[in-house]
């Protein structure tokens, strides 16, 4: 196999981001108009944006995800971190995988809802309505696939982010985006997001409750003294 090393930036560059792993793609899967997207990217500076480009088509790679996709998901981070105009990303990727990188900035993050507080979960019908919302805004399940592979890229590299962050990140990700995985039989990227997501959360209060309801009043007898 030929593989495609994108090389991690040294920790004291992006303390925010001190580990992540080189990506790797088997060149010779690739079309060659991906290819050539590919080692575009590859020339440019080492950085969040750019190594996140990387292995975020390489997850679907690994999927064997169709090329506009695959373009789609290079893209995204480079969108995000102004690396690339309108009229490069055209001329890199083509018309069908900037559409797609538009409308997934379109959905946008489906996360957990405002004013949730660490130690609370989910209560069912929140995490089901947040997956129905975001299948209901993706106009292509596409973008739902480019989605999961965004968490999955994130989670990887939640290790060093704060507790809450890492607490909220795991909710979401046990809540919404491992069961949504499952229910498209994406079952590689729903097993590594259960995994991290076991891994990164901090353990859980005894008296955590769902988002939305309060904790249980002590009972009389508890609190009465005799």
């Amino acid at each position: 196999m030929i593989a495609f090393f994108c090389r991690a930036p040294h920790a004291r560059e992006f303390p925010e981001h001190p580990v992540v792993k080189p990506a790797e793609i088997d060149i010779r899967s690739l079309a060659p108009k991906v290819r050539a997207a590919l080692e575009a990217v590859s020339v440019l500076a080492p950085n969040e944006h750019t190594l996140r480009s990387v292995e975020l088509m390489a997850a679907l790679a690994q999927l064997q995800a169709d090329d506009d996709v695959l373009l789609a998901a290079l893209l995204v981070p480079l969108r995000q971190g102004g690396l690339v105009d309108e009229a490069r990303a055209l001329e890199l990727c083509g018309e069908p995988a900037v559409h797609l990188a538009r409308e997934l900035e379109r959905v946008g993050d489906s996360g957990i809802p405002a004013g949730w507080n660490p130690g609370q979960h989910l209560r069912p019908e929140q995490a089901e309505g947040l997956r129905k919302l975001l299948l209901a805004l993706a106009s292509d399940v596409r973008l739902v696939l480019i989605r999961l592979a965004l968490q999955l890229v994130r989670m990887r590299g939640m290790k060093s982010a704060p507790e809450t962050e890492l607490r909220r990140a795991a909710l979401e990700t046990q809540e919404i985006y491992a069961p949504l995985a499952n229910r498209l039989g994406i079952w590689q990227f729903k097993w590594e997001l259960e995994d991290l997501a076991s891994a990164s959360a901090p353990p859980m209060s005894t008296s955590a409750s769902p988002a939305g309801s309060s904790p249980s009043e002590p009972s009389a007898s508890s609190t009465s003294k005799t």
